[in-house]
């Protein structure tokens, strides 16, 4: 008769091991979301919520890489146990995946010789301190990254298109969800505010600016990431969607000309 006390180890082995499989899907799996959600909720700093996502996918890569090689010697654990460790990894490489080509720049403007500045934003408190000054390093970046991110022009004789223009912008900018106008003045042609990234909650703020020069309303826009040294081309990619906006609110009555807006008027 086989005695029971022999069967314990093998018994306490495949135990160990069902419980690092588990951990090793869990915990990564954990760090991912708990540090959305604790961004996403404001319960810790946005850049905080995003390194814990981002040790989640690290943590996940190599759980991948031990599972795999555990998996090479035994043939366990089952594939489905090595492709749930590996999702928060494909979770975090995904998410970066759309900004990887981005230059390591945080602060994007349409004009990068005379860019907008900042004045309300720059009082915010949570900007105290800030260098809020725009890096003249980044200009030739954004010029060879972003040839789409330039000065919105309008040629028109009539005095009232720079208030029309400036009308469209202020219009934008309080029809998006995840913006806050906190200043806007038509004499001198500014709106600043600030956007809050719907994940994390991070926030860049913004300044448009709408003059007229030689006959021109102009437009321009600049955008701050408050967060880290890069932004993925979140903030070119903001400017990019207000211009295509204007062009095409104005682009109806207007033609391309070397990059310059005309209004002409309908046959």
């Amino acid at each position: 008769m086989a005695e029971p006390w022999k069967h314990e180890p093998a018994e306490s082995d495949s135990g160990n091991r069902a419980i690092f499989f588990a951990w090793a899907v869990l915990l990564p799996l954990g760090l991912l979301i708990a540090g959305a959600a604790l961004a996403h909720f404001e319960v810790i700093a946005p850049f905080r919520g995003f390194l814990i996502f981002a040790l989640g996918g690290l943590v996940s890569l190599v759980h991948t890489l031990i599972l795999i090689l555990v998996r090479a010697v035994t043939k366990r654990p089952p594939r489905i146990v090595v492709g749930l460790a590996a999702l928060p990894m494909l979770v975090a490489i995904g998410s970066a995946a759309p900004g990887a080509g981005a230059p390591r720049i945080n602060d994007v403007s349409t004009d990068v010789e005379n860019p907008p500045q900042f004045v309300a934003v720059a009082e915010l408190p949570d900007n105290a301190g800030r260098d809020m000054t725009f890096p003249v390093d980044f200009g030739p970046k954004i010029r060879d990254n972003y040839p789409n991110i330039t000065t919105f022009r309008v040629v028109d004789a009539d005095p009232s298109t720079r208030k029309k223009v400036f009308d469209a912008a202020l219009e934008y900018a309080n029809a998006q969800r995840d913006w806050a106008v906190i200043r806007s003045n038509a004499d001198h042609g500014i709106i600043e505010g600030y956007a809050v990234t719907r994940l994390f909650r991070f926030r860049d703020d913004f300044v448009m600016r709408i003059i007229e020069r030689d006959g021109q309303a102009m437009f321009d826009m600049r955008s701050k990431s408050r967060d880290g040294k890069g932004d993925l081309g979140a903030n070119a990619k903001r400017i990019g969607a207000a211009l295509e906006y204007m062009r095409a609110t104005f682009g109806s009555a207007s033609s391309v000309v070397k990059g310059v807006y005309v209004k002409t008027r309908p046959v």
